[in-house]
């Protein structure tokens, strides 16, 4: 099996035509999903082109063309591929499938929580809330919660206590 060259090019947003069969919910301004990634766009740009058919069919990015839009984008890079529309459709469905973006690896997510914090960095801007922030601490064990700026997170928060079922020893 080879692998195909990516073909990135510029496409005026008129020239796109929306999935018809799009499995994905249709967000709307009103939505968190479209506010986070509407922000994710201000802050850091379209990184991730649009997925499009030769006809010019997007399989992939229809939330991120309507807020790109919304944002006043008149072009928009996206990767072109020459697929029938089978294929098209199923790969519609794997860039869009949830469950197969992969698990937090904990250890490697607590470092870069920790370095953010430390740099005094807004933890929002990573596309989580406060309340997932909040989460993700207490499963960590951050160390400088005073430099999470821009959050509801306090310093003084409880320690977790763990207790060991086979003797009942405790671990705070």
């Amino acid at each position: 099996m080879s692998i195909s060259k990516l073909v990135i090019q510029r496409i005026p947003v008129k020239k796109l035509k929306l999935a018809e069969y799009n499995p994905r919910k249709d967000l709307t301004p009103e939505d968190i999903e479209y506010q986070k990634i509407k922000q994710s766009i201000i802050d850091y740009g379209c990184v991730l082109p649009l997925v499009v058919n030769k006809d010019m069919t997007i399989i992939g990015g229809h939330q991120r063309l309507k807020i790109l839009q919304d944002l006043g984008y008149e072009e928009i890079e996206c990767v072109i591929v020459d697929f029938d529309k089978d294929k098209e459709k199923s790969c519609n469905i794997i860039l869009n499938n949830e469950k197969i973006s992969g698990k937090w690896d904990f250890e490697k997510l607590e470092s870069v929580i920790n370095e953010l914090a430390k740099n005094e960095y807004d933890l929002r801007k990573t596309g989580l809330d406060d309340e997932e922030i909040q989460d993700l601490l207490d499963d960590l064990d951050v160390k400088d919660e005073d430099f999470l700026q821009g959050t509801e997170i306090v310093k003084d928060r409880k320690p977790k206590e763990i207790i060991c079922p086979n003797c009942g020893y405790k671990l705070e």
